[in-house]
């Protein structure tokens, strides 16, 4: 449970939503002006003069990779986890779903960024260098993972866990996810399951 507790931690790292993402997405959307004075490398988005070296996209990158990351590392070590009960049962599985999910949800975010980008794998996890994978490829992992999580993860949680990834939010994501490819008809499928 620390380990996925860890993944959602992620999303308050660099270039996430701790700060940087608003800044980064609402700036380039026209969406927020730049009526203040700003930091050199927030002063990039609204001027679109961003490059590879600006330190918010930097930590962007990073922090999606590093939920990716966390989310591979917690898929491998909780199946190898031999529960016994029921109850340990359904917890391994929703512990994967929501893995499973986040992973999804970095990789949603990486090709709609970037395209083609590499795709790191719990054995891959050490090499410094991993090739570029081309956008089909980044899209099919985002379909299989969203798919996994979606027959795992719950349909709510109790108040104690809200805003933990649910059912509904990984058919919410993947039909996004269709929506973009221009998939429609298997959009239609997805967000037909939410009425």
């Amino acid at each position: 449970e620390s380990g996925v507790n860890a993944i959602y931690g992620g999303l308050y790292h660099d270039g996430l939503y701790a700060r940087e993402y608003y800044f980064i997405f609402d700036c380039l959307a026209n969406e927020a002006e730049q009526n203040s004075p700003m930091e050199a490398p927030t002063t990039d988005w609204p001027n679109y003069t961003h490059n590879p070296g600006n330190g918010e996209l930097q930590g962007l990158w990073r922090s999606l990779y590093r939920i990716i990351f966390r989310a591979n590392v917690a898929i491998e070590n909780i199946g190898k986890w031999e529960a016994v009960t029921d109850n340990e049962v359904s917890r391994k599985e929703t512990l994967i779903g929501e893995a499973y999910f986040l992973s999804g949800w970095a990789y949603f975010e990486l090709v709609n960024i970037w395209g083609r980008v590499p795709v790191r794998t719990f054995e891959n996890s050490t090499e410094a260098q991993v090739a570029r994978s081309n956008t089909a490829d980044i899209w099919e992992i985002v379909e299989t993972n969203l798919n996994e999580s979606i027959k795992r993860l719950p349909v709510s949680w109790d108040e104690a866990n809200l805003g933990r990834a649910t059912k509904g939010a990984g058919v919410a994501l993947l039909g996004k996810a269709y929506l973009y490819q221009k998939k429609y008809a298997e959009a239609h499928v997805e967000f037909a399951r939410l009425a």
